[in-house]
């Protein structure tokens, strides 16, 4: 199965946080209901236990009802498979999405889903890494390299794939962030 880019940009965020996340984890439903298969897309536990449903769109009514009953099921499959991991910790369960219609978010958020968008997740995301590199450079004050002329960072090569990429389209201002917003292509 191909990757889901919010699926990519929401574990590269967590990661980043120093979460520990997993993708992908395979649920099942309690055993009082029916037979119920799924996976939960994103599971990042630190201080709390996060539980993410990852949609790239949100438009299908029923697929409301799907979010709510997948991250209700993965609650109960943690408690349960993973209780020594949420111990004592506070279960969150989360939807970041790319586009949904604002009732639809409001019924989640109505049923103790915190609903994130894509965008505001990447420009948490962004901010969040310029911050890091920001801490890099400022971690050697006789340091004799400087960063290219026109890049803001240098010191990129302890980074993974994803983070690199961003790094190269923020030093080369394809992307940028203003005030935790993502600003777009100018």
């Amino acid at each position: 199965m191909a990757d889901s880019l919010t699926e990519i940009v929401v574990e590269r965020f967590y990661r980043s946080k120093g979460y520990l996340v997993e993708r992908d984890v395979p649920i099942i439903a309690a055993k009082d209901g029916p037979q119920f298969w799924s996976d939960l897309d994103i599971l990042a536990v630190k201080d709390a236990v996060l539980l993410v449903n990852c949609k790239d769109f949100v438009g299908d009514p029923k697929q409301k009802d799907r979010i709510r009953d997948n991250l209700r099921a993965a609650e109960e499959h943690v408690k349960t498979h993973y209780a020594q991991v949420a111990a004592g910790k506070q279960i969150v369960r989360q939807m970041v999405y790319m586009g949904s219609d604002r009732k639809t978010l409001e019924q989640l958020q109505a049923d103790g889903i915190k609903c994130i968008s894509l965008d505001d997740l990447l420009a948490d995301y962004l901010d969040h890494l310029g911050c890091f590199l920001d801490s890099l450079n400022r971690g050697e004050p006789n340091h004799k390299y400087q960063p290219p002329k026109g890049a803001r960072w240098y010191r990129v090569g302890n980074l993974r794939g994803y983070d690199k990429l961003l790094v190269y389209l923020l030093n080369r201002k394809f992307i940028a962030t203003r005030e935790g917003k993502m600003r777009k292509w100018e």
